[in-house]
């Protein structure tokens, strides 16, 4: 008999809540670990036991974690969501399709749906939680924002009577294992990175986390959630870690700061500036201490004031932790006929996104100059028609070609700034712009 065939069901008072797993790989057999090994916990927080229906894979035959009983394997998926068995999806395929696909049919046939898929969360989390209100279902993403922090159930209910002001988080595992082997071994972040790979901190494409996105993927609904705006992840500008260089992380440290890659999100007066980007992180600022695969979200409430929220950002057993952690919230609701709608909970806002341009920070800069009288006050000429102010400026590698003029800036905007960059680097004894930071105030 197929797992997932139609059958008339009792109340959800007397029988198990039906899960449906879409995808089985390292998250949902973590996910299967704690459903099958701690199932009387599970039940006590629930209010009742779980009842897994099927698991869609892609391919049947494949060998898995002894954890997935075989005979509970499907690849139909479509079915298995209009079970009237299944109460709660759990979405965990990963990618754009069919997964944004199978949660909307999910979230309109009125199901709760819990996903650790940033991306569909980030492009179409409006979408799914317009699907959600008009069929009563419901959306659920703890995992998808940071792992096992549980910063997307603090900021809908802990902070609930805040205005949430700035947000800053170290939201990639395998940047912040990366930035931390470079700062701490010097490495080149070529080596930094085959060691992550190694060590199974990276992906063999790590092009995502690497060039930012999966970042910018975080900030987007964590943005959402804490602003009550809504924020496209096509405005969010995204900055990768690949032009980070050993050398400046040196110069950082010398300078008491450790690189980090930040994705950012701060409330100003005509909009949202939200963006990810490598930051020089003052020494003695808590994001500073997070090291390794460790994820951090520092937020800035009205009333509450800061707070950081530590721990692991990925893996089998702390992604499922979080998992979980919906689920059971999906099947209390589920059971006493509650509030279902999820951590979304509208947008309440107007507030734009405001363009890079006119974003506004402090910055490193790197420049490879020869070494010969009057670079440094044609340098300095360009930075004053711009209104770039210098807050210090060191050289390093003299009697070297080329030399490096190391400069930071007071706060200036980011427009202004690159159009002085641009004019400096065609000064004919300039070599090269080599490195741009912001510097976190």
């Amino acid at each position: 008999m197929d797992p997932h065939s139609a059958m008339k069901t009792p109340s959800h008072s007397d029988r198990p809540i039906g899960l449906a797993l879409l995808g089985c790989g390292t998250v949902g057999s973590g996910l299967l670990d704690i459903v099958t090994g701690h199932s009387e916990r599970l039940a006590a927080s629930s209010g009742g036991e779980f009842q897994v229906i099927a698991i869609v894979v892609r391919c049947l035959d494949k060998e898995r974690d002894p954890v997935v009983r075989t005979e509970l394997l499907t690849t139909d998926a479509s079915s298995l969501i209009d079970d009237p068995r299944v109460d709660i999806v759990v979405e965990l395929m990963g990618g754009i399709e069919p997964a944004r696909t199978l949660v909307m049919q999910a979230l309109r046939a009125g199901k709760a749906v819990v996903t650790a898929n940033k991306a569909i969360i980030a492009r179409f989390g409006p979408e799914f939680q317009a699907a959600a209100e008009q069929s009563g279902g419901s959306l659920h993403y703890e995992a998808a924002a940071a792992g096992a922090i549980p910063v997307v159930k603090v900021v809908a209910e802990a902070l609930r009577g805040n205005q949430i002001n700035e947000l800053m988080g170290i939201v990639n595992g395998t940047c912040n294992y990366i930035l931390t082997e470079m700062t701490q071994s010097g490495a080149p972040l070529s080596q930094a990175l085959s060691n992550a790979q190694r060590l199974g901190y990276a992906e063999a494409d790590p092009s995502s986390d690497i060039g930012g996105e999966d970042a910018a993927y975080k900030l987007t609904l964590l943005a959402r959630l804490a602003f009550g705006a809504r924020v496209d992840i096509d405005a969010v500008h995204c900055e990768g870690i690949d032009s980070v260089s050993a050398e400046d992380i040196s110069r950082a440290q010398s300078l008491g700061y450790v690189v980090k890659l930040l994705a950012v999100g701060r409330r100003q007066s005509k909009g949202l500036d939200v963006r990810v980007h490598p930051t020089l992180v003052p020494a003695e600022h808590p994001l500073a201490a997070v090291h390794g695969a460790f994820n951090a979200v520092y937020l800035q409430g009205d009333s509450s004031g800061p707070l950081m929220l530590y721990g692991q950002g990925a893996g089998r057993a702390a992604t499922a932790s979080a998992v979980a952690a919906d689920v059971i919230d999906a099947a209390r609701a589920i059971r006493s006929n509650g509030d279902t709608s999820g951590p979304i909970s509208g947008f309440t806002e107007t507030l734009p996104v405001l363009p890079i341009d006119d974003s506004l920070s402090r910055y490193y800069i790197c420049l490879k100059v020869a070494d010969e009288p009057g670079v440094l006050a044609a340098v300095a000429n360009v930075f004053g028609e711009h209104q770039v102010s210098v807050a210090s400026c060191l050289q390093e590698g003299q009697g070297a070609t080329p030399v490096d003029l190391i400069f930071v800036t007071h706060t200036v905007r980011h427009g202004a700034l690159m159009a002085a960059l641009a004019e400096i680097g065609s000064l004919s004894t300039v070599v090269s712009v080599a490195a741009t930071m912001r510097v976190l105030r």
